[in-house]
């Protein structure tokens, strides 16, 4: 939360303008907020869980909530006013949806932690790391790929069979793995994961640039891991 999400959330300050056309209103303020309560609310979060705080953990889950239901909606709004379209763009937004997702289903453990709600909260917890990796993360990194890698690592484009279907069939099996919650559920949520993974190992293996840098590796290091 300290570390990842404002990453996260600092690149779609920058990316969705550019790759979406897709302007986020009062970015300046809003990124202060974002990141002032991020941090805050991490603070409070993580003191709560060291601590065993109620009220830390409360506070920073309420916090953290609140910021980033702020952001998903001020991104949302612009996602879909944006008169642009293609994969990156059905990517994004279904990125923001996930993570408004992974943001309710943390609300609601941090506050069955803290003792206000019942301890039953705390099953939904597989299908907060599911959403949270697989739906927000993994998205908004597919998103990001369908544009840097090609550009920026000369490599073919993505297939659009591939491209025009993944958001959507990795959101349609967390919904699954969500529903059934059994083990063998989230199989597919894997699955798709990795042939995402594959797919951009195969699209820098067909690279037209023969020299490589440190960002080339740096992905290629990160997908293998993923995998």
């Amino acid at each position: 939360t300290g570390f990842m999400l404002q990453v996260m959330l600092g690149a779609l300050f920058q990316l969705m303008p550019v790759a979406a056309g897709a302007n986020l209103p009062w970015p300046a303020r809003l990124a202060a907020a974002v990141q002032v309560g991020c941090t805050v609310g991490a603070l409070l979060l993580s003191a709560g869980f060291l601590f065993g705080e109620a009220r830390w953990l409360g506070a920073g889950g309420a916090l953290l909530g609140g910021t980033l239901g702020v952001f998903a909606f001020a991104a949302g709004w612009a996602l879909w006013r944006t008169p642009a379209r293609g994969a990156t763009v059905v990517a994004l937004r279904l990125a923001i949806a996930w993570l408004a997702a992974t943001v309710v289903l943390g609300v609601l453990m941090a506050l069955a932690r803290g003792g206000w709600l019942g301890a039953a909260v705390l099953g939904l917890s597989p299908v907060h790391v599911a959403v949270g990796l697989a739906g927000w993360g993994s998205l908004l990194v597919a998103g990001t790929a369908y544009l840097v890698v090609p550009m920026f690592q000369l490599t073919p484009a993505y297939p659009a069979w591939f491209s025009r279907r993944y958001a959507w069939a990795l959101s349609a099996a967390l919904l699954l793995g969500a529903a059934l919650q059994g083990r063998g559920w989230w199989l597919p949520v894997l699955l798709l994961v990795a042939g995402f993974c594959l797919m951009t190992l195969d699209r820098q293996r067909r690279r037209h640039r023969a020299k490589v840098d440190v960002t080339f590796h740096l992905w290629r290091l990160a997908l293998v891991s993923a995998l």
